[in-house]
């Protein structure tokens, strides 16, 4: 949920590559050091031509005063398009009343879109995202439960056989990779209503970009409004999926791409392969991109280590920041190097390589 939540204003490439591999599997339920449900939405191996990518990923539900086991409205999940070798990522964090539902719409429904359209069979999925984004928000209004100020960010890549790397954001969940002794760098831009070009969309609807106010007193980040009274709804970021009154105001769903290489500098070099973390906002709040790197490098190539150690310390900080209030916490980690080189782990580190597709469920509902 995050600073995304809406908050109302008080009343005063080659298609002949080697396919991946891939098995059916179970959505495993764990538990962190305070008993609130973890659960795994990622864990295989997949090759792309000459790169092998390990994955693994984790969900972890927030907490709030009075809730210590609050409802995950982030949801996460890995799919390999065997028949175009390419490996699309995608992390989504739900907010306002429906934001699980919505998350949960996007995992569904969001590759199933870009895999049917014309620009992915024609490889082009840079615009297979973008085209996917606006089907698949049109769909979502069309499911019945309100959206008014309910909606959900997207953090999504693909990594291809000739080695492209392609990231598409909406909203504030973030890409980054890195590897040891380098600075980490940002594969996807926050998408923050102070932004200029952002502020300046806004505005041009309507819309009022401020803290939220109480009793003449600004009080957190700056948010998006609807003019009128109550004021609503109390947006952190200028992109999401859903979010009907932020619509009406500026707020689009259309993802920002960025296009990468695989070998840019210094990845090239790195013998032992890169690493690519992509997360909800739970786990970047309060933990720097060079944080959560150094926290993966600790790991030794262990991704589930990875996994687990990058959401405690980010829950740690939730605590020592907001005492009760803990953000859900996603985070799907990936190791790409060349077959026949890098970690050697595979992608649990103790277990054997299987590709999955799952998305976070609550306990009750998980297998």
């Amino acid at each position: 949920m995050g600073c995304g939540a809406s908050t109302a204003a008080p009343v005063s490439p080659a298609a002949n590559q080697p396919n991946a591999r891939k098995q059916k599997r179970k959505t495993k339920v764990e538990h962190g050091s305070t008993g609130e449900p973890r659960i795994e939405v990622a864990n295989g191996t997949t090759i792309l031509g000459g790169l092998v990518v390990r994955y693994h990923g984790k969900s972890h539900a927030g907490a709030s005063p009075g809730n210590p086991v609050k409802e995950n409205q982030d949801a996460g999940l890995v799919v390999p398009y065997e028949e175009k070798s390419a490996l699309f990522v995608g992390v989504y964090d739900g907010h306002g009343e429906n934001g699980r539902k919505v998350s949960q719409f996007l995992i569904k429904r969001f590759p199933q879109h870009m895999q049917n359209g014309s620009a992915f069979k024609s490889g082009k999925y840079d615009d297979a995202m973008k085209g996917a984004a606006d089907v698949t928000n049109n769909e979502l209004r069309r499911q019945g439960f309100d959206l008014s100020t309910s909606g959900s960010t997207g953090c999504m890549l693909y990594v291809t056989a000739d080695g492209k790397l392609c990231t598409g954001n909406v909203g504030d969940s973030r890409a980054v990779r890195g590897v040891p002794g380098q600075p980490a760098q940002a594969l996807t831009l926050d998408h923050k209503p102070t932004l200029p070009g952002e502020l300046q969309r806004i505005r041009a609807k309507g819309g009022i970009v401020r803290p939220l106010r109480i009793d003449g007193e600004d009080i957190g980040p700056p948010r998006v409004w609807r003019g009128g009274s109550p004021l609503t709804p109390g947006l952190c970021m200028s992109r999401s999926f859903g979010d009907e009154i932020g619509r009406g105001v500026g707020v689009i769903c259309e993802p920002e791409i960025d296009r990468f290489q695989i070998g840019d500098p210094p990845y090239a070099d790195a013998s032992d392969g890169q690493y690519i973390v992509v997360a909800s906002d739970g786990i970047w709040e309060f933990l720097e991109n060079d944080d959560v790197m150094e926290i993966i490098y600790e790991c030794g190539g262990d991704l589930t280590l990875a996994c687990d150690t990058l959401i405690e310390r980010s829950r740690n900080a939730w605590i020592e920041e907001e005492g009760e209030v803990i953000d859900d916490c996603t985070a799907i980690v990936l190791h790409i190097a060349p077959e026949g080189g890098g970690e050697s782990q595979s992608a649990g580190g103790d277990t054997a390589p299987e590709a999955s597709t799952a998305a976070s469920e609550p306990a009750a509902e998980a297998e």
